[in-house]
């Protein structure tokens, strides 16, 4: 009787430890950018700086690794996913770990409610490719909640929109492959393998999903509006939005009416 009291006392002491140290972890993360901060600082030079920054990476790796396997310990605690979001969002620094915090993230929190708020930070492409877009496609599938799910299409589609930017420039410009590669921790064929079409496609159709789904949330309706319009419209090789207004004369002209010649539009007015 003894024992099992003692290994029951054993494991409660061993889970309040695991949930004070998720608990800690934010307040840890911003001391440690802190202090890394205050060192770079004070260096002298760009080699004192890189070696600075090498060792406090190598802390940050521990750190990291540690919060991330607390999480899928304790995945029903708040602070899990608090965690795994803080890291999905602010580790590009050490893409791997990144990349396993979104995995974990799909692994035990694709259903959670709050995963709303990661999913509107995964809007902007930043240095994570698949990961993110397979987190996005997950909640689309998988959360119950229907803000979630909009939000998840709506993040989607602006990423597709960026991966087709980028990829245009990395077309244009050869070299800058190289150094993409290094920035995001690897999966460059999957940034390099669609078509730009195909992905401005495939943005246009989660837009259009919003539209038709979510026209009680104005704010989703209003950003999937926007982004068609610009995409339809204002992209280079699409046809520009009608524009009337007067000429010197006082006429009234259109903008359709040049079609096919070269025009230059100039706006101007009282301020």
């Amino acid at each position: 009787m003894i024992l099992v009291v003692a290994i029951a006392a054993s494991l409660l002491s061993r889970r309040a430890d695991h949930a004070r140290r998720l608990r800690a972890f934010p307040c840890q993360m911003a001391r440690f950018e802190r202090e890394l901060e205050s060192s770079l600082a004070k260096a002298s030079n760009d080699t004192e700086r890189r070696s600075i920054s090498d060792r406090y990476r190598s802390r940050k790796r521990v750190l990291i690794e540690e919060a991330i396997d607390l999480s899928l310990i304790r995945p029903r605690d708040p602070a899990s996913f608090e965690v795994l979001a803080l890291i999905a969002t602010s580790a590009d620094d050490i893409p791997d770990l990144r990349d396993r915090a979104l995995d974990a993230t799909i692994r035990t929190q694709i259903r959670n409610p709050a995963i709303v708020a990661l999913c509107a930070q995964l809007a902007r492409l930043g240095r994570t490719f698949e990961p993110a877009d397979d987190l996005l496609r997950r909640a689309i599938r998988d959360n119950p909640t229907r803000e979630v799910r909009g939000r998840a299409l709506l993040s989607l589609g602006q990423r597709k929109l960026e991966h087709a930017r980028v990829l245009r420039f990395i077309r244009q410009n050869p070299a800058a492959e190289k150094k993409l590669a290094s920035s995001i921790g690897g999966g460059i064929q999957y940034i390099l393998k669609p078509d730009p079409d195909d992905l401005e496609q495939e943005a246009e159709n989660l837009f259009e999903q919003v539209i038709n789904g979510y026209q009680d949330v104005l704010d989703y309706q209003k950003i999937a509006r926007k982004a068609i319009f610009e995409l339809t419209r204002l992209s280079v090789g699409k046809p520009a939005p009608e524009i009337e207004g007067r000429d010197s004369y006082g006429r009234t002209i259109s903008l359709s009416s040049f079609r096919g010649k070269l025009v230059v539009v100039i706006f101007s007015g009282l301020t």
